[in-house]
């Protein structure tokens, strides 16, 4: 199980023990799929194993992230 909390930060727990097996601070929801977590904001998407919380790749979105006037 994957869940966020309010800082924006994420934790797996493990169903049976409800032990924490990983976290990270990559924002965006959490979408599973195949073993696969995959996170994500307006400047990139990364995908982590649901398992070890690995990084398995990151992906920059090419999108701007500031403001015309900043």
């Amino acid at each position: 199980m994957v869940i966020g909390s309010a800082r924006g930060d994420k934790a797996a727990f493990d169903l049976r023990s409800f032990e924490k097996k990983w976290e990270t601070s990559v924002g965006g929801p959490p979408i599973i799929a195949g073993g696969t977590v995959f996170l994500g904001n307006i400047a990139q998407i990364v995908a982590l194993d649901l398992k070890s919380g690995k990084e398995a790749w990151r992906r920059q979105t090419g999108a701007v992230t500031k403001r015309a006037w900043e």
